[in-house]
């Protein structure tokens, strides 16, 4: 199982004005009671955060929500690393194909209709 982290802060200054609602987003895999979160930092950097429960709610306390995505997510698109945005990563990791999706935003309605 997994999860989709969305944010509504960003320090980007790219993000800040292409992206309106949503600034930010990322998957989190987990395992047991670990959860790993796969930042996307710039095109060729992709920094794996181990969190616990306690940490997921921090973050809920600080602009980040989380909706539940049931697919198995896919782990060697990581070794890939040739994606320019966090929504593409965030698409490739949960095998999402829709050309459409270029917002985190639009992410979002995505999976909200799913």
């Amino acid at each position: 199982m997994m999860y989709i982290g969305f944010s509504t802060q960003t320090h980007k200054l790219h993000a800040c004005i292409l992206c309106k609602k949503l600034k930010h987003c990322a998957p989190i895999i987990t395992d047991g009671d670990r959860y790993y979160l796969y930042q996307f930092v710039s095109p060729k950097k992709i920094v794996v955060l181990q969190l616990k429960k306690r940490d997921l709610n921090i973050l809920q306390k600080h602009s980040w929500f989380f909706i539940k995505y049931e697919h198995k997510p896919d782990i060697n698109c990581l070794k890939k690393q040739t994606f320019l945005t966090c929504v593409e990563f965030t698409k490739h990791v949960c095998k999402i194909k829709h050309r459409n999706i270029i917002t985190p935003y639009d992410l979002f309605k995505y999976l909200i209709q799913k």
